[in-house]
């Protein structure tokens, strides 16, 4: 084997430890942005009061999240995808 085909090998290994790192970090931000966005409304809904105002700011925050989850997405996708 020539030493160009090892090191295609090790980059595409590479290439794709970082694809599953992100993806992972896609699936975390996913799941804190709901979690922040459910969590601020769940309390409120049950005891029957009203929202207060740090549960939008939460709710914002979970937004962006989300947001941010949407703009990595394709970098965490697998190669054939």
């Amino acid at each position: 084997m020539s030493f160009e085909v090892i090191a295609s090998r090790e980059t595409a290994r590479e290439v794709q430890a970082l694809r599953v790192r992100i993806a992972l970090g896609v699936k975390m931000l996913t799941n804190a942005g709901y979690a922040m966005i459910g969590s601020t409304f769940f309390k409120a809904v049950v005891d029957q009061r009203p929202v207060p105002a740090t549960s939008y700011l939460w709710a914002a925050a979970g937004l962006a999240a989300l947001g941010f989850a949407l703009f990595f997405a394709p970098q965490g996708g697998a190669p054939h995808d």
